[in-house]
């Protein structure tokens, strides 16, 4: 059995859904709205036993021969006793922690399955450590300051033309009419010199000279590889999600030494599945931007007609 832990809403995971119908694959699908009503897990001697219950379905793990992980987290059905409001946001705490606890567990259990694709463990990698882990296997990768001190950053703009990102990941927020997101823009003297000197931590970095940007997607030791023409406008140059409309894509072949360098990292990281975005800067130069663990391909899939979603099934 093929068990899939995915969100609601994720059309990628529909898609592998229907290719694991046509190769008549066996699975049981759970969505992170679905609610878990009773869990039983039983650690004894060598052996480890889980059982989950929602409304639907009982899943035992001794049957579940793979998994795939996207973006899925755990909704077990809290328990909210009657308490003392003096003692409420104590015993909140405490709840909050034991049920986090229990999620853990059973995604570590979920992660033994002799078939794994994605992690709950590895959702949010601290992006700048595996920076540093991209040079140690050989990568060239930007130019990079964390600073609080504008000083610090009027210094490093002598030398670059520079952008500013999210130190950690990018964030969205909704309002009734409107759709905010952060994305990556480069900054002039102007914004500079205007800065206060001293501000929370901010993350700038090098603006590279792109030829084209590179998105690659890991599954297993394979790479597939697609060309962002995303220098043919202005509006895409620095951060080429402010439209997605006036993009072209391509298939690309990356020349052997980048993929071996790919795989070492992916590797290094512990993952088997996962994002990987590179520059092709105007010098030649392959330059290392960051790894998404939880591996958003689908734009890929279809542009390049590599059948992603079929890969997917057919690995579970």
């Amino acid at each position: 059995m093929i068990l899939l832990l995915v969100n609601d809403d994720d059309s990628t995971a529909n898609e592998v859904v229907d290719w694991l119908i046509y190769l008549n694959k066996d699975f049981l699908r759970i969505n992170s709205d679905t609610l878990i009503t009773e869990v039983t897990i039983t650690l004894n001697g060598s052996s480890t036993s889980l059982l989950i219950q929602t409304k639907d379905c009982i899943i035992d793990f001794a049957t579940i021969k793979s998994v795939w992980w996207r973006g899925f987290f755990l909704s077990i059905e809290e328990y909210k006793p009657f308490i003392d409001e003096s003692n409420i946001n104590d015993i909140s705490t405490l709840l909050f922690r034991e049920q986090h606890s229990l999620e853990e567990l059973i995604h570590y259990i979920f992660e033994v399955a002799p078939i794994v694709i994605g992690s709950y463990f590895k959702y949010s990698l601290n992006k700048n450590i595996v920076l540093i882990k991209a040079m140690q296997h050989g990568f060239i990768i930007p130019d990079t300051l964390i600073t609080t001190t504008n000083s610090n950053t009027l210094e490093f703009k002598k030398n670059h033309s520079i952008i500013s990102k999210s130190i950690d990941n990018n964030i969205q927020c909704k309002s009734t009419n409107l759709h905010y997101r952060t994305l990556t823009v480069i900054l002039e003297d102007y914004d500079i010199n205007n800065l206060a000197n001293h501000y929370l931590p901010t993350l700038f970095q090098k603006n590279i000279k792109k030829e084209i940007e590179i998105r690659v997607f890991y599954l297993f030791g394979q790479t597939y590889s697609m060309a962002i023409f995303s220098q043919n406008h202005s509006e895409t140059s620095a951060d080429f999600r402010k439209n997605y409309d006036l993009l072209e894509y391509a298939p690309y072949l990356l020349p052997s030494n980048i993929d071996t360098k790919i795989r070492s990292l992916m590797h290094d990281l512990k993952l088997n599945y996962g994002s990987i975005d590179l520059i092709l800067d105007t010098l030649g130069n392959y330059v290392f931007l960051e790894v998404n663990p939880d591996g958003q391909f689908n734009f890929l899939s279809v542009y390049c007609n590599y059948y992603l979603e079929k890969e997917i099934a057919k690995v579970l």
